[in-house]
């Protein structure tokens, strides 16, 4: 299922790690309900459980900062949406109107 999805981990109101994927979006919510219940607060952290929860692939990249990134992706460059946009976690840098199907903010 080619469904897009964003993961925002927010640190005292601040986007610490973000992981957005183009495809298999739907496995965000239960990765969500992981990453609170182990208490991830980083983008290594964040990857390692999108992969345990078998969220892979070309278009999954976890965010650490607007220039950082890590993940799956064999880019050497993203589009300048993801650094302009890092710090808005419920936007998708995918594309230009920032909506995906699926949304998760965890807070702490």
């Amino acid at each position: 299922m080619a469904t897009q999805g964003i993961l925002s981990i927010v640190v005292g109101g601040k986007v610490v790690a973000k992981a957005i994927t183009g495809a298999d979006g739907f496995k965000m919510p239960a990765i969500a309900e992981a990453v609170e219940e182990v208490g991830i607060r980083d983008a290594q952290g964040l990857l390692d459980l999108c992969h345990q929860c078998d969220l892979k692939g070309e278009s999954l990249i976890v965010q650490s900062s607007p220039q950082d990134w890590i993940g799956d992706c064999t880019e050497d460059e993203l589009p300048p949406l993801y650094a302009e946009k890092f710090h808005d976690p419920r936007f998708n840098p995918r594309w230009k109107n920032g909506s995906a199907d699926y949304i998760e903010v965890v807070e702490y």
